[in-house]
This record gives C-alpha cells, structure tokens and sequence, in this order.
C-alpha cells in the first residue's frame, strides 16, 4: 500500500517537474524598456520616448531563435499589409552584436532597426524567443506574445487599424 502511494507521489512530482520545464517563461513578462537603455545599430542611444506616437511591435529575439527568424519575415508582410511604417513601426531588441546581426537580416531580409540592450535578455525577465509586444500610440500594450510568430492575421490588421483612427 504505501508503495503505491509512493509511486503516485514520484509521478506526480515526474509531470510537476516536466509542466515547470515545458512552461517556464512563456507567461508574457511585463514590458521591460524602462528597464534598459537601448542603442541603434551605430550605438547611439536610442529614446524609448520616440516609441511613443505610432501604434509599435516590439520583438525581443535572439539570432540563433528559428522562430524569431519567421516572426522577423510575417512583421515584414504584416507591416507591409497594414500601410507601412507610417502605420505600424517595428523594432527588433537583442542583447547580441557583431556578425550574427548581419547574417539574421540577410536571412530573414528586414529593415527593421535592430536595437541593443545594455542588458541581457534574462535581466529584462525575456527567456523565451521571440517574446514580442503590440503597443498603441500611448505604448500600452494592447497584445503580447511569447514564442508566437503568427502576427499577421486579419484579426491583427483590424486591431492596428483601429490604433490608427
């Protein structure tokens, strides 16, 4: 009898541990510009303020992140879709620098301005890839997305028309 108990104790803890693991970091972590200081591509710093005006996606990636490679094509079609950049703004945030940089926007073709954080993705609570934020003209964030590349939807261009009026 208490062997029974014993193994039902150590599977549950088997798919606690495992459900921990799976689901660690994909809850949409609090917008963290305040909390680091961003540098366009020539590391001149970049105002935080300037989000501010335009309905923005923010995407917090790394290079080596195949989902953030996809996410980078769909904002290009989303933004380009939507109306340009004078309807929706998009910027890529990494704590990365150097080569990588170069061969990620060759790879996924964008022009998007990449910005560099002075801190590392995990100061910033961002632990998984691409973590990315639609933020109205005021920089509310009106969605979010952990690990979800699927931006350009009809549901989405509603939503960024709508910020637009």
């Amino acid at each position: 009898m208490k062997t029974n108990w014993l193994i039902v104790i150590l599977i549950i803890i088997f798919f606690g541990v495992l459900y921990a693991v799976n689901y660690y970091g994909k809850s949409v972590p609090k917008l963290p510009l305040l909390n680091t200081k961003l540098y366009n591509e020539d590391s001149t710093e970049f105002p935080i303020q300037s989000l501010k005006g335009k309905v923005t996606i923010v995407s917090f990636f790394q290079t080596w992140c195949g989902d953030c490679r996809a996410e980078a094509k769909e904002l290009t079609v989303l933004q380009n879709k939507v109306g340009g950049t004078e309807k929706l703004e998009v910027f890529l945030i990494t704590d990365e620098y150097g080569e990588r940089l170069s061969i990620f926007k060759s790879a996924t073709q964008t022009t998007f301005p990449i910005l560099h954080s002075n801190k590392s993705m995990k100061e910033l609570g961002i632990r998984r890839f691409p973590t990315t934020y639609l933020l109205d003209k005021n920089g509310k964030i009106i969605d979010a997305k952990v690990e979800g590349i699927h931006w350009n939807t009809p549901e989405i261009w509603k939503e960024i028309n709508a910020l637009n009026r």
